[in-house]
Order: C-alpha cells, then structure tokens, then sequence
C-alpha cells in the first residue's frame, strides 16, 4: 500500500532534521580540530620560546664565567713581543702574557750574545742556552749540571762542583776556575797524567805527576813546573 501525503510528509521532515543535526556534528568536529591544532601550535611556540630562553641563560653564564676565570689568572692570553730593555742594552723577543714576559724566548745584547730560554710569570722556568757570538756556548739544563761547548767543539760538563771533559790531546775530571786554585786530574794521551793541585790552569802547589813510563814523582809545583825535592 502506497504511502499517504502526510506520511510522506513525517518522512521529509524526519530526513531533513537528520541532515541538521549531522552538520552540527561536523561543526562541532571541525571547532575541535581548530581547537587542538591551535593548542598544538602554541605549544610549540611555548617550547621555542623556552628553547631560547635557556640557551640565553647559559651563554649569559659561559660569559660571566670566562671572565671569572680571565681576572683571577686561571685563563689568559699570551702573544709574541719584542721589548728593548730600559738601558737598550737587552732586546726581548718571545711571549708575552700579562704584561709578563712568558714562554719560549731569545734575549740578545749588543755584541750579539744570545740567551735562550723559557719564561714563566716574568721569571726564567727550566733550561737556559747563553751563546756567545763566535764563541763558546753554556747550556744549564738543570740547577746542578751544565754543559760548556766551546769553539773547537770540546764538550765540558759540569755536574754540581766537578767538571769532566775529553780531547784528543787529554781528559780532565775535577774543580776548574777561571783564576785561582783548585783540585783536579788530568790523563794526557801519551798515558802521562797528573793529579794535584792547579793555579790559573797549570799545575801549581802539591801533586803527583805520573811519567809515561809509569813512574810517579810527588812534587811541589809552581806554574806548571816541578820543584826540585828538599
């Protein structure tokens, strides 16, 4: 049986409040998702913000403890300088840190002497190298052992008081001075040797000189030459 005008009609109406209320849905759907889209985004920005605030935060206090550390000393600057000394007799040449000088440095006079050394707060640290201009070089590497080199390229080495060196011509172990006396002994090379006392470098006061035939003399010496027994 067919349906009559006012069913129809009930059915129309059912149909379209159906429509309604399925767009009111999607509205309501599509306000959520704006919703939460939007609360997505400005979480994000939130988070950036904090991102660079706390990036802010530590390169604020990197720079406030760089510059700590930069005027207690425990962190400096060093640079290459050359500074003549107030007479100009002296010229620097090395590291500079702090107004001081420090690290690796060449000090020269006007004759042209060169020390070297390293320099630390201002003050010399470690081995020092004098070199006389064509001449001898001295080479302290400790407080107690030094080494001399000298124009014909003999090595003397001196190890607290005592010295040692060797030639061709002879070999020296003992106290050695520039002027006055001192003990020491010496080996020449045709096996000949003395051991006693030295003045001005030749054997001066009581030794004992040992020929090359092995016979040993106890003498007085006075400038290298022996004396006459009593």
């Amino acid at each position: 049986m067919g349906q009559t005008f006012k069913e129809k009609v009930a059915a129309l109406e059912l149909k379209r409040q159906a429509e309604i209320a399925n767009s009111e849905q999607s509205k309501s759907s599509d306000k959520s998702n704006d919703a939460f889209e939007g609360a997505s985004v400005s979480v994000v920005k939130n988070e950036l913000k904090f991102q660079h605030q706390t990036l802010a935060i530590f390169v604020s206090l990197f720079v406030v403890l760089f510059a700590y550390l930069y005027a207690t000393d425990i962190i400096t600057f060093s640079k290459n300088a050359s500074q003549m000394s107030l007479d100009k007799t002296f010229v620097y040449k090395g590291g500079m840190e702090n107004g001081n000088f420090s690290g690796d440095a060449v000090v020269s006079d006007k004759s042209g002497n060169q020390l070297t050394a390293k320099f630390k707060s201002g003050k010399i640290d470690g081995a020092v190298t004098y070199q006389k201009k064509d001449g001898y070089t001295v080479t302290q590497k400790t407080q107690n052992q030094t080494n001399v080199k000298l124009v014909d390229k003999t090595m003397i080495t001196k190890t607290n008081d005592q010295y040692t060196t060797k030639t061709t011509d002879f070999s020296y172990t003992g106290s050695w001075r520039f002027a006055g006396t001192w003990e020491g002994n010496m080996l020449f090379s045709n096996k000949a040797s003395y051991k006693g006392s030295w003045k001005n470098g030749l054997p001066n006061g009581q030794g004992a000189y040992t020929t090359i035939l092995g016979e040993t003399m106890d003498r007085k010496f006075k400038f290298g030459v022996p004396q006459n027994a009593n």
